[in-house]
């Protein structure tokens, strides 16, 4: 089957929202990934992403390297020259170590478009090949290969389960720690940097990260003792709501000291969806919060949500506590990375002082 760089045939914009509160990255169709802005106060913060070098760091590190994670052992025999990366937490843990100029493919499962907003001044698209889904929400195993790739990552892989026997029979490949979805970007970035025989910088990466969350929350102590709530617009009546309080998009928001209303933790979960639950519009008020985040899958969506008079009896609409996100900060958001946390943090840093400031 011949390699192409078309846009994959698209997908339900329902299966594009389930992925989104299930946490799997998406790449999205060009557009500047400006979400709806709250009003602003004077103390709006913007986080400055690290320096990146344009060349990996020699840590000293002498191969082979094995790296153990919930699908086995892989053991990596010389540095990786040819790496492709099926996950946008790895890819960005890549690109952030230096080693974008040995990357060769990066999967995109909705869109022929692997240059992110927060990649876009470190990469382009004409430096890799993106690896997009099929119809059946599968990656093109002959198109991997077909790279000659000495390395592929996939821990945030939502298909490498079903993957793993075909792609490692040939390249080492890297799965997941414990679960695609669940691992935490940090313990990712620092998967990668030990593959790739960087793992002081992957940790300087995280503390990087965290140490910006820290800053935005000491810019912000008035969110202390705030809520939040992130809910996917799935278009018609349906809406998702991030329910886990565990969740990792939710654990950054916590470090800025929101939590979860009761009530979004009191509904029922989806049983097929753990972590999230489904609310019709007559349900909205459950959502009520400080901070109110709704990503919209459509411009349709976006108008039915807030043509109802229940979302404008909300108190965090009425506060100015509500953003609505496009697909691309939803992402930035829901998945973060070593270099989209900076970018998403700062789309809703606007929303964020209004909450601070109430």
């Amino acid at each position: 089957m011949p390699i192409t760089r078309t846009i994959a045939a698209p997908l339900t914009l329902v299966a594009a929202a389930s992925l989104l509160l299930t946490g799997c990255a998406l790449s999205t169709p060009a557009d500047n990934g400006v979400a709806t802005p709250g009003s602003t106060s004077s103390t709006l913060i913007q986080l400055d992403r690290p320096e990146i070098s344009a060349h990996a760091e020699d840590e000293a590190i002498s191969y082979p390297i094995t790296i153990e994670h919930a699908l086995g052992e892989t053991t990596i025999v010389e540095e990786p020259q040819r790496i492709v990366a099926l996950g946008a937490v790895e890819r960005d843990a890549v690109i952030a170590l230096g080693a974008a100029d040995r990357l060769v493919g990066a999967g995109v499962p909705f869109y022929d478009d692997s240059v992110n907003p927060w990649i876009d001044d470190l990469v382009s698209a004409e430096d890799f090949v993106a690896i997009p889904w099929d119809q059946n929400a599968q990656y093109n195993i002959e198109q991997i290969l077909s790279l000659d790739p000495d390395l592929i990552l996939a821990p945030t892989s939502f298909t490498i389960s079903t993957d793993y026997a075909t792609l490692s029979a040939v390249v080492p490949t890297i799965a997941f720690l414990e679960n695609p979805i669940t691992d935490r970007w940090q313990d990712v970035t620092q998967l990668t940097g030990d593959a790739l025989g960087q793992p002081a910088r992957a940790a300087a990466l995280v503390d990087e990260a965290e140490s910006a969350l820290s800053q935005l929350a000491e810019a912000y102590p008035g969110l202390q003792g705030k809520t939040v709530s992130f809910t996917v617009a799935q278009g018609g009546d349906a809406y998702g709501v991030l329910s886990d309080v565990n969740d990792t998009m939710i654990k950054n928001l916590s470090d800025l000291g929101l939590s979860v209303p009761a009530a979004v933790e009191a509904l029922p979960e989806n049983p097929l969806n753990p972590g999230v639950s489904d609310i019709s519009i007559e349900e909205i008020g459950a959502i009520d919060a400080d901070l109110i985040l709704i990503a919209h899958m459509a411009p349709d969506a976006e108008t039915a949500t807030e043509s109802s008079p229940l979302f404008d009896a909300l108190d965090g609409v009425k506060d100015g506590g509500y953003q609505s996100l496009n697909l691309l900060a939803a992402t930035a958001l829901r998945t973060p990375t070593a270099l989209s946390l900076y970018w998403g943090l700062n789309t809703i840093s606007g929303t964020l002082s209004t909450v601070a400031d109430k």
